[in-house]
């Protein structure tokens, strides 16, 4: 199944399980499967270091959006910027 789906998109492959129909040929390569083929380990590890730091960001916005409170979020914001120099380092 997974050589059937590589490098089409979530969409189209969906729709043709679910319509139960063949599969389509891909079109182009997906965009992330470009940049994947052409990435180290290291910038892969670094890229997956980003989207953590990006995710914790938006819980503390959420946090703060929903009433938390600066003296919940502000520790919490602090050691994210502490572990955001270190990684810039």
């Amino acid at each position: 199944m997974n050589e059937k789906v590589a490098g089409r998109d979530f969409s189209s492959v969906v729709r043709a399980i679910l319509l139960t129909q063949e599969i389509p040929e891909p079109k182009h390569l997906v965009r992330r499967e470009i940049v994947r083929r052409q990435m180290s380990a290291y910038e892969a590890e670094k890229i997956r270091h980003i989207a953590y730091f990006g995710s914790n960001l938006n819980q503390l916005a959420r946090a703060a959006n929903q009433g938390k409170g600066f003296a919940q979020v502000y520790p919490a914001l602090l050691s994210l910027e502490r572990e955001m120099r270190r990684f810039a380092e």
